[in-house]
């Protein structure tokens, strides 16, 4: 399987003499990916549900022998469950070969991808990093920096381990307490498209049972006439999806 490097789509992603517009995927059930393109709207994901449990909680360093460690990684991770009622955010991936993408985001391939055309210097938009060796963000409680504080917070909570690699992810991050988000039934939700973000192309699964007919259809009853459906088909001779 090609490394992520070599996708055409990251490359543009982080070529920064490339315009300030990038070509980002959303992967979500069908289900989902409809009702976003129906009500012209994208649901933030909340913290406490993201699948990896060291998202948003820092590596701790220059302690003790004797120190109090369930203690303190319950403190740690306190700070997830405190910014969950404040701080959202919406994953997108570089690429839409990858297929364990596909499997873990859209429904073992039954699913859709959202393509979206975004103006990078706009938004709340950074790239997720994947440090070699793995070591996480760490602080030596002993030896605070404030200068560089909101540097590690951000370096915390866009650096996952190497194993998630393959998501080449990137993140924009939504405030709950500053961004016009809708509220409802505990969810909140921020326009499919603004000025920023463009819907640009939906890509059905391969093993979706929607017809690309019916998702044209629904694309123009909610006013998106020149967004492009493709299918995605497995390739022929790698371990990629092509469409």
């Amino acid at each position: 399987m090609s490394q992520p490097s070599d996708h055409p789509e990251l490359k543009n992603a982080m070529n920064q003499s490339e315009p300030e517009r990038i070509q980002l995927y959303r992967f979500l059930k069908a289900k989902w990916a409809i009702t976003s393109i129906e009500t012209r709207e994208l649901r933030v994901g909340r913290l406490a549900e993201l699948n990896d449990p060291f998202e948003f909680v820092p590596g701790i360093t220059g302690l003790r022998d004797d120190a109090p460690k369930d203690y303190i990684r319950d403190q740690l991770w306190k700070t997830q469950a405190d910014l969950n009622s404040t701080l959202g955010l919406l994953s997108f991936a570089a690429s839409f070969r990858e297929p364990t993408l596909w499997s873990h985001y859209a429904e073992s391939h039954k699913g859709i991808a959202l393509g979206f055309d975004i103006l990078r210097n706009s938004k709340v938009l950074d790239p997720v990093s994947y440090p070699d060796p793995p070591i996480r963000p760490t602080f030596h409680p002993g030896n605070p920096d404030e200068s560089a504080l909101m540097e590690f917070v951000k370096k915390t909570i866009t650096t996952k381990a190497l194993g998630w690699k393959p998501e080449c992810e990137w993140r924009e991050f939504v405030s709950f307490v500053c961004s016009d988000c809708r509220c409802e039934n505990g969810n909140y939700f921020v326009p499919l498209t603004d000025n920023a973000r463009e819907l640009a192309e939906v890509i059905l699964g391969c093993r979706c049972s929607l017809d690309e007919n019916y998702v044209e259809q629904a694309l123009k009853q909610s006013g998106f006439e020149n967004v492009r459906v493709h299918r995605a088909k497995p390739s022929i001779d790698t371990f990629e999806i092509e469409c």
